[in-house]
């Protein structure tokens, strides 16, 4: 009887995840105690692209084909990303704002 390593097990996918973690299809890979450090480092490294992908936004090319990559985890993760980047946006425009208005007044104060 001879047993078969099954390709995901192999060298090959093992090579890919630790060359460029972003271009393997994770769904397609099942749990196994022997690819989980190689998986956590991979998702590591996926992790930090999805997070910069957050910050431009999510809407290039790249993005949508990125996007296509993920699983339901680091979809959720991608979507968080987005708004709590749209969110320190706003807080931005809205504390600027304030700043702003808050030296007009001194000056106002001081001129007077």
């Amino acid at each position: 009887m001879d047993i078969e390593t099954p390709e995901f097990f192999g060298p090959k996918i093992r090579n890919a995840l630790r060359a460029d973690a972003t271009v393997v299809d994770l769904p397609k890979l099942i749990d196994d105690p022997v690819l989980a450090k190689v998986l956590e480092e991979a998702f590591k490294a996926r992790l930090q692209m999805t997070m910069d992908h957050t910050q431009s936004g999510g809407s290039s090319v790249n993005s949508v084909d990125y996007l296509n990559c993920l699983d339901d985890t680091e979809r959720d993760l991608y979507k968080a990303g987005l708004e709590s980047s749209a969110s320190v946006h706003h807080w931005n425009q809205q504390s600027f704002g304030r700043i702003r208005s808050a030296n007009e007044v001194l000056k106002r104060k001081l001129a007077a």
